[in-house]
């Protein structure tokens, strides 16, 4: 019973002792083996106590604020000091170098850490942390960063090494100067440039009607009907699609959608100008329905 008894008891202090574990401030995992402690929190490790000490010095720490935490250093340590020295070759320079007029240049990074908001909001405060560096900014969606810097001040090797001071490693080996374009950004841009060949077609037919302002030839007005309803289908299966899709997966899942509203509209629009372009009893609306697409999509592009 007395052994029973004390096991028991090393099993509380033991499970005392896991629940005392602190997070690190920085980056938020548990701070064992290796963890830093000091006056202003506790830290798994050196890279992330240095980090915030970094952030600290330059007024930065709002960044903590986020509700996401930062980017873990433990690993940092374990990299080569010299691991960017490759930048100081003008021909690797090249593949990340924008532009440099030798007064200001530009440089776009692959940053693999870069995962939410919180980091756009550090990232682009770079400028703060070096005074030599102009202007940053962050593509969440690329994962990448570009940066404005006076050349004659820092060189690209310091610019990279300003990123990973602050827990950002950029991609330089084996990297292209750009990451590659994600699926969803290509089928963005396919979608768009449908719509916009579609609706410019579609109103240039409609010039001789609305200059005019009477009714066209029968056969003229067949033909225009014809192309005009051959466009906008095309519109409607592939630059409309994710309108229809999404707002299909929002009533299976019994929620509210802010594409449902916007593919009834569309699906109205198309069917109302379709009916009239097969009976021929008008024209249709195909230039309001592949105009309202295509500003849809511009829309979507810059949010």
């Amino acid at each position: 019973m007395a052994s029973l008894a004390l096991t028991a008891a090393a099993d509380v202090i033991a499970d005392a002792g896991d629940a005392a574990i602190a997070t690190c401030r920085h980056c938020g995992d548990p701070c064992r083996g290796s963890a830093v402690r000091s006056a202003e929190g506790a830290f798994c490790c050196g890279g992330c106590h240095a980090v915030f000490t970094l952030l600290r010095t330059h007024g930065l720490t709002d960044y903590y604020g986020c509700e996401t935490a930062g980017v873990s250093q433990r690993t940092a340590g374990a990299r080569q000091p010299d691991r960017f020295a490759a930048l100081d070759d003008p021909q690797t320079a090249a593949r990340f170098l924008d532009f440099d007029d030798g007064i200001v240049a530009g440089a776009s990074f692959s940053v693999p850490g870069l995962h939410c908001a919180s980091c756009i909001w550090l990232l682009e405060r770079l400028w703060r942390i070096d005074s030599h560096i102009l202007r940053a900014e962050a593509d969440l969606v690329r994962r990448t960063v570009s940066v404005w810097f006076s050349p004659d001040a820092i060189s690209l090797r310091g610019v990279a090494e300003r990123l990973a001071e602050i827990g950002y490693e950029p991609a330089i080996d084996g990297e292209t100067r750009r990451a590659a374009m994600p699926p969803s950004r290509r089928r963005l841009y396919i979608q768009l440039g449908v719509a916009g060949f579609a609706f410019g077609n579609i109103m240039l037919f409609s010039i001789p009607r609305y200059v005019s302002g009477a009714p066209l030839d029968v056969l003229f007005e067949r033909l225009f009907g014809a192309l005009n309803l051959m466009l906008g289908t095309t519109v409607l299966l592939v630059s409309a699609r994710d309108y229809f899709r999404s707002s299909w997966q929002a009533v299976r899942a019994g929620r509210m959608s802010l594409d449902i509203p916007v593919a009834i509209g569309l699906a109205a629009l198309y069917g109302r100008s379709a009916f009239e372009v097969v009976t021929a009893r008008g024209e249709g609306f195909m230039d309001s329905f592949t105009g309202l697409v295509l500003f849809l999509l511009v829309g979507r592009l810059f949010q």
